[in-house]
């Protein structure tokens, strides 16, 4: 049970690694203490989704593994605040011209 709970501790660990590194290459117009306020945001943001998670992700995986429901719990509300972090980061756009929908030709 201990080896489960440092699994999920790398878990929230990785999420806020990203977070943070979405906060410095922020593409709107965020003032920088919006952008250190983010990071502790997005750990308070994820305990508090952990509460639904506990019944929409734990309870079901519980059933069948339960050696990995800490870990999938810490998982399934960290992907919510790890997207809210990369829509706001000029890491995951991609370039004016390029992607879908653009007429730009080779």
């Amino acid at each position: 049970m201990g080896e489960q709970r440092h699994e999920s501790a790398w878990v929230i660990l990785v999420m806020l690694v990203l977070v943070a590194v979405c906060a410095a290459t922020d593409r709107g117009g965020w003032r920088v203490w919006q952008r250190i306020a983010l990071v502790p945001g997005a750990w308070l943001a994820q305990a508090e989704l952990e509460i639904p998670a506990v019944f929409a992700v734990g309870l079901p995986i519980a059933m069948g593994r339960p050696d990995v429901v800490e870990r999938m719990i810490g998982l399934a509300a960290s992907v919510p605040v790890a997207i809210f972090a990369m829509r706001h980061s000029r890491l995951f756009v991609a370039p004016a011209g390029e992607g879908l929908g653009s007429a730009v030709e080779a």
